[in-house]
């Protein structure tokens, strides 16, 4: 036996044992889910939130159940949605205790005893005003896990016991506003427009690849997210969406330290591991993490077909092929932190970022005519090879100052990147069709300089003024090329006036932003269940639908997962194992489109279910917060759009 046909027989052994391991670990859980849902097959309690004296909606009111043995503890909370509807699910035989809060109303409880297993329909619940005006009003309680303010949502990640065992990519499903879809794709809105930031910067970590950089960052690192909705002049954000901006945690005041270490693998050839530290040492702050993700043999089909109408020759055009894909993708991050005295802070940030993409294709292509005869056909193959570093360099100096919320921030930041593409594609023709041999490369290299200044500060009690300045150095160059091989052991270069470019860019820019702040309200909401030994179960879906365009639509497609995790040691060790998509083992992508000239549709498929086990490790502990700076800097006037990978049919020679 050969020494390749061994180590092909070694991998078809170890891929045999990772599946029946996962598939194991799975039919595990799934006993427990199948028990846990056949104790918990309850009823539904909904009613509606209303005004006591005008009888309107209550949008967005926390509710709360308590059981008459447990009245500290709720069993499940929600909040009321636009039209001040609640809905509990999975509730048994007992007493039970409703809990009502809303801003500017008496909280109030309403005791509900369920005997029989009929949904119970408590109609209108009726909340009154409370009469008494305060100056000022201290609360003592429980953080809200989802508060509202005027221009941004904010998701509070450590008050939602879920954050302990998930990654960040996971507790997105929950934050309003916010999808993941089956193939882990972050939406906003239902729109892919918007902008990734971290610590209220952009995040060039978060930018190229964020389902993979968001898959390996543990929850447990992250304060909470924040979904700005309405960006104003000084995310220089036209056009945009929203912005998701990422908070990481402070920590808690004499100092300490605190290091997480996570893995994980999944079935489809994904593996990562990362480390996440966090260190206080009197007025010496310092943060970093570093995480590698492998995607490994990823493969998928793609079938496409089109029609042209007019043209006779040739009218029917079909391509089959298939798309291997092998990716490495290195990222850190580090801060150090230095608070001069109260008022006085300086941070310097560093992240860097590494991917390296192989992809190996085949693809056959038939060209007919109008009476199905073949016109011409050929097999093509195909090898990319995409390097792309980058790495930037930020600092920032905050002033306070006695008045609260004002504030002035000077901040400047380098970003440096390159990407080297190399492809090599080879024609056979079958028939009709030429030889071809060609090689391509394409060399970018890219650096940007940017100062800025912003100054808050507040007038009265309730306006705020912002204002501030920017100037951005920019620097793109790109060089490319094109070889073909013309005779035996000679290439011949195609040259074309594109090959190189330079494009240098000077901007200069200013905003100034007013806003008044008359109330702060804000809701809760929560969805989980704890099994016995603690283990915390989960599940999402979703549905995505179809892009709807001018000429045609793309697929629709539905989503689900389930996952369950376990912290151990007091929380420090956790483990999780997830399932997604289990009735289906490849997604088919179908797309169309149709025009006054041609009719095209395709075909694509990949894998789509999905075993996954990961474990993270934390120790140590934190005494101190470390301050961050406010405001920094965020370049936005450049909009980026998903990459698209596609090619052209060469013509016939």
């Amino acid at each position: 036996m050969t020494k390749i046909e061994l180590g092909e027989k070694y991998q078809t052994i170890i891929k045999f044992y990772m599946k029946t391991f996962f598939l194991s670990i799975f039919l595990c859980f799934s006993g427990i889910l199948n028990s846990f849902s056949q104790a918990n097959t309850g009823i539904t309690i909904h009613g509606q939130l209303v005004d006591s004296l005008s009888l309107e909606a209550i949008p967005f009111a926390t509710a709360k159940i308590f059981s008459e043995q447990q009245k500290t503890t709720p069993l499940k909370v929600c909040a009321t949605d636009e039209n001040g509807y609640f809905k509990f699910e999975s509730i048994h035989s007992g007493i039970y205790f409703l809990h009502f809060e809303f801003l500017g109303k008496n909280p109030m409880s309403v005791p509900v005893t369920i005997d029989d297993n009929k949904d119970l329909d408590l109609g209108k619940i009726r909340i009154s005003d409370n009469a008494r005006m305060l100056q000022e009003v201290v609360v003592s309680a429980q953080k809200s896990l989802v508060k509202v303010d005027m221009d941004k949502i904010t998701y509070n990640m450590e008050e939602d016991p879920e954050s302990k065992n998930n990654n960040v990519l996971e507790m997105l499903r929950k934050v309003p506003m916010v999808t993941v879809d089956g193939e882990e794709n972050v939406q906003l809105k239902g729109s892919t427009n918007f902008k990734f930031y971290m610590n209220g910067k952009p995040s060039n970590l978060l930018s190229n690849n964020p389902k993979d950089v968001l898959r390996s960052i543990p929850a447990n690192t992250i304060k909470n997210i924040e979904i700005i909705t309405d960006p104003g002049a000084k995310y220089d954000a036209e056009g945009v969406t929203g912005i998701i901006n990422i908070v990481t945690q402070n920590q808690s005041s004499l100092g300490g330290y605190t290091v997480s270490v996570n893995a994980g693998a999944s079935s489809i050839g994904r593996y990562y591991s990362g480390a996440y530290f966090s260190l206080k040492h009197g007025k010496i702050g310092v943060t970093g993490d570093l995480n590698y993700f492998r995607m490994q043999n990823t493969k998928s089909e793609i079938s496409t077909f089109r029609e042209s109408f007019f043209i006779d020759n040739n009218h029917y055009l079909s391509q089959k092929g298939l798309n291997n894909l092998d990716g490495k993708f290195l990222m850190g991050y580090g801060e150090f932190s230095y608070e001069i005295d109260t008022l006085n802070l300086f941070t310097v940030n560093v992240s860097n970022r590494k991917q390296d993409l192989e992809s190996n294709n085949n693809l056959a292509v038939l060209m007919e005519n109008v009476r199905k005869e073949t016109t011409y056909k050929y097999d093509q193959v195909g090898f990319t090879k995409e390097d792309e570093p980058g790495t930037t360099l930020a600092a920032d100096y905050q002033r306070s100052f006695s008045v609260k919320d004002r504030l002035l921030t000077a901040s400047y930041e380098l970003y440096i990147s390159t990407r080297d593409m190399d492809a090599d594609t080879k024609i056979k023709g079958l028939l009709n069709f030429n030889d071809n041999w060609r090689k391509q490369f394409n060399n970018e290299a890219s650096s940007e300089h940017t100062f800025q200044i912003d100054y808050t500060t507040p007038i009265a009690q309730i306006h705020i003024m912002e204002t501030g300045a920017k100037f951005i150095k920019r620097i793109n160059k790109s060089n490319s090329g094109m070889s073909v091989y013309s005779s035996p052991g000679e290439w011949t270069d195609i040259r074309s006036e594109g090959d190189k470019f330079e494009h240098i860019q000077d901007i200069l820019a200013a905003y100034v932003g007013y806003s008044v702040k008359y109330k702060k309200w804000g809701f809760k909401v929560a969805l989980q269940y704890t099994i016995p030994m603690g283990v915390l179960l989960s599940l999402n879906s979703g549905y995505s639908p179809p892009d709807i365009t001018l000429q045609g639509e793309g697929m629709s497609y539905s989503f689900y997962g389930l996952s369950a995790s376990k912290g151990l040691l007091n929380n420090t060790l956790n483990i999780r194992i997830s399932a997604n998509n289990l009735l289906r083992k490849n997604l088919e992508m179908h797309s169309k489109q149709r025009s006054s000239d041609f009719y095209y549709e395709s075909f694509n498929y990949r894998p789509f279910r999905d075993f996954s086990l990961s474990i993270s490790y934390r120790f140590g502990e934190m005494k101190s917060q470390i301050k961050k700076t406010t405001r920094g800097i965020r370049n936005d006037d450049q909009m980026q759009s998903g990459d698209m990978t596609g090619g052209s049919i060469p013509q016939v020679p």
